[in-house]
């Protein structure tokens, strides 16, 4: 069984080819970002833990090599937002949030006859609220990328990104790459969403960079939301303590991080849009991982 679906993993990545060298079945992961930093120091304070459980299911489909990936995952945030200056007229009345998120992305990788076309076409659904019941919680959105692969080792990206927001909606072009410099090397991503740079140090153990871009909104009680946008540049190590049993470790920092309060329904405004601190950020992640 085990060498079965070893075998539909490969398989299905190097006909499809998948954006990263590999396949992370099951991933676990936390993230705490307390209010410590270097850069953007004088603005409000802030900090939060995170939490995000992940599973990742690839059918393929022999006859067009093609495949179908359903992807459910569940997270959780705490966060934090002290001591905030605003007026009497604005008044948030609390200074802890913990909404909840519950996804089921949906992909359908289809390559193009004859060419060097491959069309990834992904339809995400997803409850973002402190409740689930909460109106206004439940999202829609997706993205359409195109790959073209110039040569074993580089393909080019490029698309658009759509989701319908607590805000209103959300589009993003997407541009990317996957390049194999060596046997030990490669750089993979879409920005502005992630980049990574990942150096094979040794059989068991890969480190590099890593750029990850989050805008999310969750819906809140009293007929309001919450919206995080942030820029997370870290520094990762991964250490295969067997074939597929991998420990990831991150320290990095935030860039222009914005956490945002705003009002629900037909006129939205923003209750609480101030500057507030870039902090530090730990990461540690459980992976049942399949490496190509």
């Amino acid at each position: 069984m085990r060498k079965g679906l070893l075998f539909l993993f490969i398989v299905f990545t190097v006909t499809v080819s998948i954006a990263q060298p590999y396949v992370d079945v099951l991933n676990v992961r936390m993230i705490q970002s307390p209010d410590q930093g270097f850069i953007r120091r004088n603005n409000h304070k802030n900090s939060f833990e995170y939490f995000n459980a992940s599973l990742t299911l690839p059918m393929r489909f022999k006859k067009t090599g093609g495949a179908l990936i359903i992807s459910p995952y569940v997270e959780n945030w705490q966060v934090n937002l002290p001591d905030r200056n605003k007026p009497a007229s604005l008044i948030v009345e609390r200074e802890q949030f913990f909404p909840t998120g519950i996804g089921l992305p949906i992909t359908l990788l289809t390559p193009i006859k004859r060419s060097k076309f491959l069309l990834n076409t992904t339809m995400i659904l997803r409850n973002n609220a402190e409740k689930i019941s909460l109106p206004g919680s439940f999202q829609a959105g997706g993205f359409v990328v195109m790959n073209y692969k110039i040569n074993p080792k580089l393909t080019l990206k490029a698309g658009l990104y759509y989701n319908r927001e607590a805000f209103g909606n959300f589009f993003m072009p997407i541009a990317g790459l996957e390049f194999k410099i060596d046997s030990t090397f490669q750089i993979w991503g879409a920005l502005p969403g992630s980049l990574f740079l990942e150096k094979k140090l040794k059989k068991r153990w890969y480190a590099g960079l890593t750029f990850k871009a989050v805008n999310n909104s969750y819906q809140l009680f009293n007929g309001r939301y919450i919206q995080f946008n942030d820029n997370q540049l870290s520094l990762f190590s991964d250490f295969y303590f067997t074939k597929n049993l991998v420990l990831n470790l991150e320290a990095g920092h935030s860039l222009f991080r914005r956490i945002r309060l705003g009002n629900s329904g037909r006129i939205k405004q923003y209750v609480y849009e101030e500057k507030i601190n870039d902090n530090l950020l730990f990461r540690v992640s459980a992976i049942y991982r399949i490496r190509l």
